[in-house]
């Protein structure tokens, strides 16, 4: 992947942009802890240095969710400019990327040797990529679904990699763009045309920079083929928690509820659903930098349940948003038919995460026979 970013001129375009085209009508405040503690887009512009380091990494405050640009009546994406902040703060050398250590190293075991594993069979046209946190907190559960998605399409393959959003995130833009490219470089050069995204974070990174690989959510390939058999429920009520990086995705959330009501459930929707859906917490990785502004999205989130199980695609949603009422991933539904009974469901949690994904690794390394193999070779 060619990096095309230009972190100083697209900063000053969308600074431009912003303090041109913002009408200071605080409706973006009024849903943003962030934006309230500093204010409006334009009039945080107006108040800063655009080549002071501390305005620069105040961005790093911001959880890039782009709820700002759902609600803005005059159609600005004021993320956007805070994820551009972020890229200068790196290109400048002054963002604080100290605090971050444990989640930067958390990707680098991701893309590195040992949790990688690239399986493609004899002519393999489509791959499943089921991010990090899936066959961390569900090993099993990404294994059948993986072995239910061969059933529907014969030759697909499997690919264990991390999609980077973390380093895109915090505007390592160079680092990012490297790894995605080193990643499609090999699956186009093998014949690889789509990848069945089971992450609504790596559906995002794909669907944004993985032209011309085909992203495409395997919740609406399950939609389109039909889900799994197993029994279904007895029409209980739960909802349904979208997760912010789907925000633009209407299929993706027409197809976790068609799933959900596969399963007999009756869906009711919160206040904030689909385009207008609030964050769990940990977008941008705030919780990093300002835990107070992680907690109050998780507050507004688990206000809205009003004690109803709810449902997510998104396993890092599902670990966020654990104190709520039954936080359940759409996985359970499908491969854990008890757990609307219970109320429970098993979800690893760290240092188990890591162990689980070795575990699925071994397990498709000893029972598949590719044509085409590999561990992620490390960072140059």
């Amino acid at each position: 992947m060619k990096n095309t970013h230009n972190p100083v001129s697209n900063k000053i375009s969308l600074f431009d942009e912003i303090h041109n085209t913002c009408i200071d009508c605080h409706e973006c405040q009024a849903e943003c802890a962030f934006l309230k503690r500093y204010g409006t887009p334009r009039a945080i512009l107006s108040a800063k240095d655009s080549s002071d380091s501390a305005f620069l990494n105040l961005a790093y405050e911001c959880s890039l969710c782009g709820l700002c640009g759902a609600v803005c009546p005059v159609g600005l994406r004021p993320g956007e400019m805070f994820l551009e902040m972020r890229r200068a703060a790196v290109l400048a050398g002054s963002a604080p990327l100290k605090s971050y250590k444990k989640i930067m190293a958390y990707e680098k075991r991701g893309t590195s040797k040992r949790y990688t594993w690239y399986c493609l069979p004899e002519n393999c046209d489509t791959v499943f990529f089921p991010g990090c946190a899936l066959p961390g907190t569900r090993p099993g559960k990404t294994l059948a679904l993986y072995q239910y998605l061969k059933t529907l399409i014969p030759g697909i393959g499997i690919v264990l990699d991390c999609c980077c959003k973390i380093s895109r995130d915090l505007g390592r833009t160079r680092h990012y763009a490297d790894m995605l490219s080193e990643m499609k470089s090999f699956l186009l050069k093998h014949g690889v045309k789509r990848i069945l995204t089971a992450c609504p974070n790596c559906h995002m990174i794909f669907t944004a920079d993985g032209a011309p690989l085909e992203a495409i959510s395997v919740y609406v390939t399950l939609i389109e083929n039909g889900p799994p058999p197993g029994p279904t429920a007895d029409g209980r009520t739960i909802t349904v928690h979208d997760p912010c990086t789907a925000r633009d995705e209407p299929v993706m959330h027409d197809a976790a509820r068609a799933l959900a009501r596969s399963k007999g459930l009756c869906v009711t929707e919160m206040a904030h659903f689909g385009e207008k859906t609030f964050c769990c917490g940990k977008g941008g990785a705030v919780q990093f930098r300002d835990p107070t502004l992680s907690a109050a999205w998780n507050d507004k989130r688990i206000n809205e349940v009003d004690d109803r199980p709810m449902i997510t695609y998104c396993a890092g949603c599902t670990q966020a948003l654990k104190n709520t009422p039954p936080v359940l991933h759409i996985l359970d539904l499908l491969f854990d038919p008890d757990c609307l009974a219970t109320g429970k469901t098993r979800q690893s949690k760290w240092p188990l995460t890591y162990l689980n994904r070795l575990w699925l690794k071994y397990l498709i390394k000893k029972h598949e026979n590719p044509a085409v193999f590999r561990e992620r070779p490390p960072a140059r």
